[in-house]
């Protein structure tokens, strides 16, 4: 398997958390909150959704 070149970060990465994971160079601390540790921003989310013509709940 070859590397295809240097990957681009989606545009929303640093704005999906309400508080961002903090980082130092290439090591991102573990957040220490329960679950992944971080809360989604639901309009960030909302915004980027993909939709499929289904309806929401």
């Amino acid at each position: 398997m070859t590397r295809q070149g240097p990957r681009e970060d989606p545009p929303f990465r640093e704005q999906l958390a309400i508080e961002p994971l903090k980082r130092a160079g290439a090591i991102i601390g573990v957040p220490e909150r329960p679950g992944l540790g971080l809360e989604v921003d639901r309009a960030v989310l909302e915004r980027y959704a993909v939709t499929t013509g289904e309806t929401k709940r």
